[in-house]
């Protein structure tokens, strides 16, 4: 039997409304070779009936025995996974056509590559365009792309279309972590060999109601320090102060801003730290004047009296 070109996996948890979207989408990529598999994480609703029926027409199904969550799901597609190439697709996600092809191309062009990812957009969850993904984040690719990838992320997960053997190599996602374990892989990935990226949107997120970032909120800063502390200090010299300042600035400027909320004095050492970095200094400054609870007692008070002035007016 010819081993597959590509594996396409799949993590499902109680994905029925949205599975034969995705399903959809992966036939329609003019690509040979594909090997589907799907990795049921113990759903509870309808999924289970629509992998028995992928099963029946000739897709793996993995199926976990309790809940694992994301990063272990997509570990047990890859290791059930024979292709030559790992390509990964969330069950309520879609592939628009080419976008395999495009990738592979690249791939395939460079031996030494170790991902391909692509542009993203992004929808509300009545169909709404909200715009490319990572809009305002500009993508890197080649050897040094790590580099752009410790500031900030521009790879979405079910862009990413990466060799097996090196996703073996680096030790796959890491499941300790509930969020940021695609980050973590494509840091490893991209310190390993050179990153290939399609600029253009050739894959759909669609928005969630409920999702592992908003249910995660409190745990966002430490796992984001902690990945600076995996990535950022081992490479310091690689980086060089100026590259070490790029980093820590875009990173410090997007933790602040989230931490400042519900931690505001570490997110204002953050915005501070960020702006010492020259990292917007203006802008992060007067985020953080706003933030803290002076500035938002003032903007009440403000907003009160205009309240006050335009009811007098009348």
């Amino acid at each position: 039997m010819t081993a597959p070109r590509v594996s396409v996996v799949i993590p499902c948890y109680n994905a029925a409304a949205t599975l034969p979207r995705a399903l959809a989408s992966v036939a329609a990529q003019a690509v040979e070779g594909l090997e589907l598999v799907l990795v049921d994480d113990n759903s509870q609703d309808g999924t289970p009936g629509i992998l028995a029926a992928a099963e029946a027409g000739g897709a793996k199904v993995v199926r976990l025995p309790g809940r694992s969550g994301a990063a272990a799901a997509r570990n047990a597609g890859v290791a059930a996974a024979g292709g030559t190439y790992v390509a990964f697709l969330d069950a309520d996600d879609e592939w628009l056509p080419g976008k395999l092809a495009a990738q592979l191309a690249l791939l395939e062009a460079d031996p030494a590559m170790t991902f391909a990812s692509c542009g993203c957009r992004f929808r509300g969850p009545a169909g709404e365009d909200w715009g490319l993904l990572y809009d305002g984040y500009a993508p890197a690719s080649g050897r040094q792309a790590w580099r752009t990838l410790l500031a900030y992320n521009f790879v979405a997960t079910p862009s990413v279309v990466a060799r097996r053997a090196v996703l073996r190599d680096v030790g796959g996602f890491d499941r300790t972590l509930p969020i940021g374990e695609d980050q973590d892989l494509w840091l490893r990935l991209a310190l390993a060999g050179p990153v290939g990226y399609v600029d253009k949107p050739l894959l759909v997120v669609h928005a969630q109601a409920r999702s592992l970032s908003t249910e995660y909120q409190d745990r966002v800063l430490d796992i984001g320090l902690l990945l600076l502390r995996r990535h950022a200090w081992p490479n310091r010299r690689r980086l060089g102060p100026r590259g070490l300042a790029f980093v820590l600035g875009h990173r410090f400027t997007k933790l602040g801003r989230n931490a400042i909320a519900h931690r505001p004095w570490v997110g204002a050492g953050l915005l501070l730290a960020a702006s010492l970095l020259g990292r917007e200094p203006l802008t992060n400054l007067l985020y953080l004047a706003q933030s803290l609870p002076p500035g938002r007692w003032l903007k009440r008070v403000l907003r009160g009296q205009g309240l006050v002035a335009s009811q007098a007016a009348r």
